[in-house]
């Protein structure tokens, strides 16, 4: 899974897409969040990173939109990557309280889904 795959869902789900270059948030920001989101998933899951020969990997911090994440995210880890992106976007905006109630729900389906 890329970078790129679950940016993609991010900017869907924030209807932030258009032109396929997003218009409020960067993709510089959305990387940042998701690299985010890959450690605290792992931290709280540390064995998607235990590899077949019983040694732990790293985590792989994306820099670009075609970088490969982290070998132990696989598809099924896409939605709760997503909701950590999302959940930061709406952290950004703070002031605005409907913002900061989307950011709690965002950040309570991320941890939903590490059940």
């Amino acid at each position: 899974m890329t970078a790129e795959d679950v940016i993609f869902l991010v900017r869907r789900q924030l209807n932030d897409n258009h032109a396929g270059a997003g218009t409020h948030w960067s993709n510089s920001a959305l990387i940042k969040y998701l690299n985010e989101a890959q450690h605290k998933l792992i931290d709280r899951l540390p064995h998607l990173l235990l590899g077949s020969t019983g040694l732990y990997g790293t985590v792989s911090n994306a820099t670009n939109l075609a970088d490969t994440l982290s070998d132990g995210l696989t598809e099924e880890w896409k939605g709760a990557l997503a909701s950590f992106v999302i959940y930061r976007c709406f952290l950004e905006d703070d002031d605005d309280t409907v913002n900061r109630g989307k950011a709690v729900l965002y950040l309570q389906e991320f941890e939903r889904r590490l059940l």
